[in-house]
């Protein structure tokens, strides 16, 4: 009778999170995730934090030194829209258009292995959203390679409120009675309605509303809970924004948001950055003008933009799309920033990762060679400070 807790312990065990690693680590090219870069830098790293960033520290005594000169080191990168580990790409409630409660960390398999394939690609940290065919489609996760041997860990399941503007929550629903997908919206107007309408309900209903859908938008309502919104074209911009100022909403980010550029003074008014569709798929349809260097248009009109590798099966890797933003135009710093510290700042996480500053996760990845050159490779991965891929470079002197 005693088997199967003694299981389950061993289960929890076996995810929990890893222990600190101390360490110093001397580094020959460093680009810190603000888009600028050092040489011969030395990082000191102590209980998963970064202790300490310059030239000539000193070390403490009996510390771990990893001898990283011939190396480039970055921040862990952050993927902040993914469908990894989701039992489809674009997963929906599919009997309602308003999901709130819907959890995309209830239906991940941590076991999928394009975690793995993202550890060794450099990603530290992904954001796994629902699907964007409903108009509110549920919570997004944040997931962490922090378990026991760099197992992936769900650390946030409600990290924000997902919807979509424009053609997805319409997409093959019909007017025919006899179909299953006889069924609102059938056009943007009826997106937006059903949007506002949920959100009016949800402030009629009070706080004492026992639904757990309710509960969510109310959260949504007082700004404890940011929403993602899927808005490519510019006048899904402009309602996503006109929504989000009439109920007082906090958008952390709007999704795929190709033609920004074309608003760039109104969603700097706004403080909203965009999570841009992965460049190697740029979008086509949603009446959107088709601009492969929209990316490089988004930044140079002021908006911080983050690069993700989006909703679609065996997509590339974050560094890959990172590669291909480069050769379409956009500058260095910008790709870089594009995948570690906008991505962050999305997520709500830029006081522990995403650059290379004291006091944040020692989120570390060392690179044989240029991350942006097609040779280059990741040599291993450090998640709050403990390895978690590949195969550290030699220790020098003041080693254990």
């Amino acid at each position: 009778m005693t088997r199967l807790p003694l299981i389950a312990a061993a289960a929890l065990l076996a995810w929990g999170p890893l222990p600190a690693q101390d360490l110093a680590l001397r580094a020959g090219t460093l680009l810190d995730g603000n888009g600028k870069v050092a040489k011969n830098t030395v990082l000191l790293v102590s209980k998963g934090k970064i202790r300490a960033r310059g030239k000539d520290l000193p070390l403490p005594p009996g510390v771990e030194v990893l001898d990283a000169r011939d190396l480039w080191v970055t921040p862990a990168l952050v993927d902040c829209g993914s469908s990894l580990g989701l039992p489809r790409p674009n997963m929906n409630e599919e009997d309602r258009e308003v999901e709130p409660a819907l959890r995309a960390a209830d239906a991940l398999d941590l076991t999928d292995p394009g975690f793995k394939r993202a550890l060794a690609s450099g990603v530290g940290t992904i954001c796994v959203l629902p699907g964007s065919r409903d108009v509110i489609s549920g919570l997004a996760a944040i997931v962490r390679f922090t378990g026991k041997k760099g197992a992936p860990r769900v650390v946030s399941p409600a990290a924000a409120l997902v919807a979509a503007m424009g053609r997805d929550p319409v997409a093959g629903n019909t007017r025919n009675p006899a179909s299953h997908y006889f069924r609102r919206p059938t056009t943007r107007m009826g997106t937006v309605w059903l949007f506002r309408k949920a959100f009016y309900d949800a402030r009629a209903a009070g706080p004492n509303a026992k639904d757990p859908g309710i509960r969510i938008l109310r959260r949504a309502l007082s700004g404890k809970l940011p929403l993602r919104i899927l808005a490519r074209p510019e006048f899904d911009i402009r309602t996503a924004l006109d929504l989000a100022a009439e109920f007082h909403l906090r958008i952390a980010a709007l999704d795929e948001a190709q033609e920004a550029w074309r608003v760039a003074p109104l969603l700097a008014k706004a403080k909203v950055p965009a999570a841009a569709a992965p460049p190697s798929r740029v979008s086509r349809t949603d009446m959107v003008e088709q601009e492969w260097n929209f990316l490089s248009r988004i930044f140079r009109a002021g908006i911080p933009a983050a690069i993700q590798t989006g909703r679609a099966p065996a997509g590339r890797a974050l560094i890959e799309e990172a590669r291909i933003a480069l050769r379409l135009g956009l500058d260095r710093a910008a790709a870089f920033r594009a995948v570690t510290s906008i991505p962050a700042r999305i997520l709500g996480m830029e006081k522990e990762i995403g650059t290379l500053e004291k006091g944040k996760d020692a989120d570390l990845v060392l690179w044989k060679g240029d991350p942006f050159g097609p040779a280059g490779r990741v040599v291993c991965v450090f998640c709050k400070g403990r390895l978690v891929f590949g195969k550290p470079p030699s220790r020098k002197e003041g080693s254990k």
